[in-house]
């Protein structure tokens, strides 16, 4: 990947990637522990954001456009 990625968009992806059963959502804790150098400021604020952002229809666009380019 190319360019630098912002914490709610690793939040975002990671909401994708539960809903879509690719991971277990006891996987994304330790997940952004590790992306976040174990930061719970920095978690937080990602979630914050990503909570402003998120919306069913947002996540099924991921899913969707995920499989269409599969």
């Amino acid at each position: 990947m190319e360019g630098n990625v912002e914490g709610h968009e690793i939040v975002v992806a990671l909401i994708s990637m539960v809903k879509a059963q690719k991971i277990h959502i006891d996987d994304v804790a330790p997940i952004l522990f590790n992306v976040f150098f174990d930061n719970p400021e920095g978690i937080l604020s990602a979630l914050e954001k990503a909570s402003t952002l998120v919306d069913d229809e947002l996540i099924d666009s991921i899913i969707s456009e995920v499989n269409e380019n599969a």
